[in-house]
């Protein structure tokens, strides 16, 4: 993930690494996290086929994941949109970027103009798993 021009390293990073490695690590967290929880999503669909019994265990998990991320909403949301403005590999790599952006964002035309541009089974992914 390439770090976006709105990112400002985080403090700590900022303190311990050169501002160039400082920002990469960053985007490399950032990445792990937005991979870590498009994980929790394919979770959740799995688990709504076979019935939904674990869908609040699973949600508390994607909640905890975004109300840390939201320490830091700008780098969060910045992080996010070079996330999602980059290649995704499946379908399903939109609804890490969607949850924090609706969640932390502040910009929800941009979200939907990017929901409006993903192919149609990026939008039904985002759409039929949802947090409850």
């Amino acid at each position: 993930m390439q770090k976006s021009p709105e990112a400002k390293p985080a403090l700590l990073a900022a303190k311990n690494f050169s501002e160039e490695a400082a920002g990469a690590a960053v985007a490399d967290w950032h990445n792990f996290v937005l991979v870590e929880l498009n994980g929790i999503g394919t979770l959740l669909r799995f688990d709504a086929e076979d019935g939904g019994k674990r869908a609040a265990q699973i949600s508390r998990r994607a909640r905890a994941i975004v109300d840390t991320l939201g320490w830091d909403p700008g780098t969060s949301c910045a992080q996010a949109w070079a996330f999602a403005e980059s290649e995704l590999d499946e379908p399903e790599d939109a609804w890490a970027p969607h949850l924090v952006l609706s969640a932390l964002g502040n910009d929800p035309e941009r979200v939907r103009t990017w929901l409006g541009g993903l192919p149609p089974d990026a939008r039904a992914f985002i759409d039929r798993t949802k947090l409850t």
